[in-house]
């Protein structure tokens, strides 16, 4: 079973948590083929051995999850910390199904995105001590509302070729006016490498990152 896969669900949520201290060792699920962007609700098949015990650890504690994106495809190999990014995602596990024999199937929702600092292992799960990364507001208002405009429109064009009914997306990015969620949002659908969406998510800069998505689309 996969360590962590996407599944068809994404839902947009605020962001009101209280982040752990940078002390706190985080468990960590390495997510193969998918990055996952704080504000972005997502379900994952976990059943790798470090991963499950990753999740145990969440479940019976505060409930966060460090999710980080492996680099490497390595089918039902365990992985290593050589095998992951050092900038993931911090989530809140919303709901977990299944069983440690079995694999679990977990709703995780990010909450920030955030910088290893150190990795350490606990109970059989790779933790690892973060930083939260800020958003960098690095241009004026006008500018930011400009380049959204511009990703909206570049979304809708996109939605438009896609030939499923995409009107509850279309709904859900015409009621986004923060940028930062806007780039989110865009970021976690858009059809590119992972290498290229974890370039997005090290991306602190709100107007570069808008940028690069209005490239990619």
């Amino acid at each position: 079973m996969h360590a962590a896969t996407r599944s068809a669900s994404f839902a947009l949520h605020d962001e009101g948590n209280v982040l752990p201290s940078s002390a706190l060792a985080i468990p960590i699920v390495a997510a193969r083929n998918v990055v996952i962007f704080p504000g972005m609700t997502l379900s994952l098949n976990v059943g790798r051995p470090k991963s499950v015990a990753a999740v145990e650890a969440a479940r019976a504690g505060d409930r966060w999850l460090l999710t980080i994106a492996q680099k490497h495809e390595r089918p039902d190999a365990e992985f290593e910390v050589d095998d992951l990014y050092r900038i993931g995602t911090l989530c809140r596990v919303e709901k977990v199904r299944g069983s440690a024999e079995h694999g679990f199937q977990v709703v995780v929702r990010g909450v920030a995105r955030v910088r290893v600092l150190a990795f350490e292992v606990q109970a059989g799960a790779l933790c690892a001590q973060t930083e939260a990364l800020a958003d960098e507001q690095d241009a004026d208002v006008q500018t930011l509302d400009a380049l959204s405009k511009s990703v909206k429109a570049m979304a809708y064009e996109l939605l438009r070729l896609v030939p499923a009914d995409t009107s509850q997306v279309e709904e859900l990015i015409a009621g986004i006016d923060d940028p930062v969620l806007l780039g989110n949002l865009c970021s976690e659908y858009i059809d590119a490498p992972l290498a290229t969406k974890q370039e997005l998510l090290e991306t602190t800069s709100i107007k570069q990152r808008s940028l690069k998505l209005l490239e990619l689309m």
